[in-house]
């Protein structure tokens, strides 16, 4: 195969630099940068980040708790509280639900 026939990796960055996907395809969701990397580029989606000249490792920030945590931490926090019983099943849930 020619090298001019052949596809180039690419990865895709949102808007704030952070690798989305990457692979041998020329775009990705609207927004996307493209960014031609090597072909054994092979970094983790939403663990990196390009900062202009390098890869650093990023840590997303934490997600806002759902509409379901928020219920949740209000009963176990409630007053009068409620049964204990119930409040060890609510706990139990709101550990999953992180």
């Amino acid at each position: 195969m020619e090298v001019s026939n052949m596809v180039q990796r690419n990865a895709f960055l949102d808007p704030s630099g952070v690798l989305k996907t990457h692979g041998f395809v020329e775009t990705n969701r609207p927004g996307d940068t493209r960014l031609p990397v090597s072909e054994a580029f092979n970094l983790e989606p939403d663990k990196w980040r390009w900062d202009g000249s390098q890869w650093v490792s990023f840590i997303p920030p934490p997600s806002p708790p759902t509409a379901l945590a928020v219920t949740l931490d209000a009963a176990i926090a409630a007053s009068p509280p409620i049964d204990p019983r119930i409040k060890a099943v609510f706990v139990e849930w709101r550990k999953q639900i992180l």
